[in-house]
This record gives C-alpha cells, sequence and structure tokens, in this order.
C-alpha cells in the first residue's frame, strides 16, 4: 500500500487531496480560536474517524469539518447532527455553497466573510478553473501515508523539547512536530527541531521525511547518519524518501520511527543543544 509504483497516479490523488482538505482548513482558519503559531488553520488525522479534522469552532455550539481521504467526503460534526457530501463530480464553487450552508446552520444563520476558500495559494489544476474533484484510484494509498506520518510522529515527537502536536497543514500539505528548546527566546532566533513528512511536492511527487534543525547548522557539523542521510541542497535537514523504506506499513513505521530519533540526535547536537 504505501510503495509507489505509479508515480503519476498517486500525484494525481495526492493533488486531489490537498485541495479537499482546503475546506476544512477553511473553517478552522475563520471560526477556530487564533493561535500564535496558526495552528488553528491545521488540521489534525483522527483514527477512530479515519478523517483529516480541523479545529473545533469557537461558536456556541462547537463543530468541525472532516474529510475521508479515501472517498474524498466532506463530514461536518457538531451543533446537533453531523452531514456529509462526497465531492466526486462536484466544483470547488458547490462544495463551497454546500459547506457554507452548513456553517450558517451550526452559526445562527451566519457565514464569516474570511471563510473564502484560497484559490490564489493553490497554483494551476484543472480544479481551479471549474473543475470536478474525480475519484483518483490511489487516494486509499494517500491516506495510508497520512496515517501512518501522523502515527510515528506523534509517537516520535516525545523526544522533542516542548513539542507542538502533530499537525497537517493545508497550504503545505505535510504534517509535522516542533520541539522550541530555547522556549523563552525570539521565535526566529529560538533553537528548535522540526520532525515531519512531505506528501510530495514540486521537488519530490512521493513523500519524503524530514528533521529540520533551527537555525540553520553549517554543513561541517552535521554527523552522518545510518538512516537516511543529510541534504544541504536549497535547505539543511535529514531526509529519507519514502520509496526508500519498506512497503510493509510495520517495517516503514518501525524504520522511520528510527530515523527521526537518530536525526533528531544529530539536529540537536548540530545547533548546539547537546
Amino acid at each position: 500500500m504505501l510503495k509507489i509504483e505509479d508515480v503519476d497516479a498517486y500525484s494525481a490523488a495526492r493533488a486531489a487531496t490537498h485541495w479537499a482538505m482546503q475546506f476544512p482548513g477553511t473553517v478552522g482558519r475563520a471560526l477556530a480560536e487564533p493561535q500564535d503559531d496558526w495552528g488553528h488553520v491545521s488540521v489534525m488525522w483522527e483514527p477512530a474517524t479515519v478523517m483529516l479534522m480541523s479545529q473545533p469552532t469557537t461558536t456556541s455550539d462547537p463543530f468541525r469539518v472532516g474529510l475521508r481521504v479515501a472517498s474524498l467526503e466532506l463530514v461536518v460534526d457538531g451543533g446537533g447532527r453531523t452531514d456529509a457530501l462526497s465531492l466526486v463530480g462536484r466544483t470547488v464553487g458547490e462544495a463551497m455553497t454546500w459547506l457554507s450552508a452548513q456553517v450558517a446552520f451550526r452559526n445562527g444563520g451566519s457565514v464569516p466573510e474570511d471563510m473564502d476558500f484560497p484559490l490564489e495559494k493553490m497554483g494551476e489544476h484543472d480544479l481551479g478553473t471549474g473543475g470536478v474533484f474525480v475519484a483518483e484510484p490511489a487516494l486509499a494509498q494517500v491516506e495510508a501515508w497520512i496515517a501512518m506520518a501522523a502515527t510515528v510522529i506523534d509517537g516520535a515527537r516525545a523526544d522533542l523539547d516542548s513539542p507542538t502536536p502533530m499537525r497537517i497543514w493545508p497550504h503545505h500539505f505535510d504534517g509535522a512536530a516542533i520541539g522550541v528548546i530555547d522556549t523563552e527566546a525570539d521565535p526566529e532566533e529560538a533553537r528548535s527541531v522540526t520532525m515531519g513528512l512531505s506528501f510530495g511536492d514540486g521537488g519530490s511527487p512521493t513523500p519524503y521525511a524530514y528533521v529540520l534543525p533551527w537555525p540553520v547548522p553549517s554543513p561541517d557539523v552535521l554527523e552522518e547518519l545510518s538512516i537516511g542521510a543529510w541534504t544541504t541542497d536549497g535547505w539543511v535537514g535529514a531526509l529519507i524518501n519514502g520509496n526508500d523504506l519498506p512497503g510493509d506499513v510495520g517495517e516503514a513505521t518501525a524504520m522511520l520511527h528510527a530515523f527521526y530519533a537518530q536525526a533528531n540526535v544529530a539536529a540537536r547536537k548540530a545547533i548546539g543543544a547537546d
């Protein structure tokens, strides 16, 4: 399930998921409790419901918006009822019309003025020009990567200092937890280590896991890794490509845990935390 044999099929499913997860992110941005690190726009993987879920709203009767990735189904849960909509065959505008009605029902008839789909941030895609969501064959594979990343990072973040929750970010479509070492320092200067996993991007069509030390260390102080390797091409961090992991979920999970543990130790040394 994890090994990506058809990169084009995976990329198509990843793009559809990336667009679809903007719906819960949009509601979080407009109605969740604002957070300094913008965590209110992030979504969380919820194993019990097998959904990506928005942050809860601050309405009198809180609700959340979820996305079932494998079936591209939007779910609004709370306010006394649960409603769902299949995105397949629908445009972004049609889905936003439905979502706005659900928000209005749960928010005293009001829809926040800033609850707009972030089309300008999404790049080129048929969905941006009136195309419809498609039930891409590899959606279940994207879901499997999301579920594994959330499980592994949620466990591995215990090694971080004052870790954030494992959040999945709609804009970049990656999951990460950040550990801040210097909690009283200026955020731009405070030392930190980030454990993350991108589900694919412009630089890599397939997923990759990473560990980022901050501030950016000199390449000269990076200790060699036995799992993964350091990259200094455009950014400095430990990296392992998803297709270098075993295809078996259990084996891949164990290898990712080992990667995060080892890279975290090396990252801390690189920024003088140990």
